[in-house]
């Protein structure tokens, strides 16, 4: 009985060594907003349009928020790759908000995109930079990654 048991336990032991493990992925959800601003905080007038895409990538749902306004609400769920492979990008995108900006002036424009959470505060904030008459798109799940 006891050698048994012995071989058993073992077996399994040497079986968990052998058999490769699970990894669980990050997942990102983010339901908030964004603001738009020129650099130093001022307001946009004019000189920004656009729009902001909600998708569902596999069911080719899309939500779309015309801008302005240039604060708008946002969603982001996915899932991310441990890491463990050379290609770490993401892999399950449920939804992801897309924003495409048109520069209306016929000088370079910079833009501040601010993230916030659901609560207001700031997750972070990137600069983009609208040459003239030039659009940019800019994924939420690569700020937030």
């Amino acid at each position: 009985m006891r050698n048994r048991l012995l071989a058993v336990l073992s077996a399994l032991l040497i079986l968990g060594l052998i058999l490769p493990q699970g990894a669980m992925a990050r997942r990102h959800t983010l339901l908030g907003s964004i603001s738009l601003t020129k650099t130093g905080g001022a307001p946009l007038i004019d000189e920004v349009t656009g729009v902001a895409a909600i998708s569902n990538p596999g069911l080719e749902k899309t939500i779309s928020v015309p801008i302005p306004p240039y604060t708008l609400p946002v969603f982001v769920d996915q899932d991310e790759q441990d890491g463990s492979d050379s290609n770490s990008s993401v892999t399950d995108r449920r939804f992801d908000t897309m924003v495409i900006l048109t520069n209306t002036t016929g000088a370079s424009l910079a833009v501040v995109i601010t993230l916030r959470d659901a609560e207001g505060v700031i997750l972070t904030t990137t600069t983009v930079t609208l040459p003239a008459h030039g659009t940019r798109a800019v994924a939420l799940s690569g700020l937030i990654s």
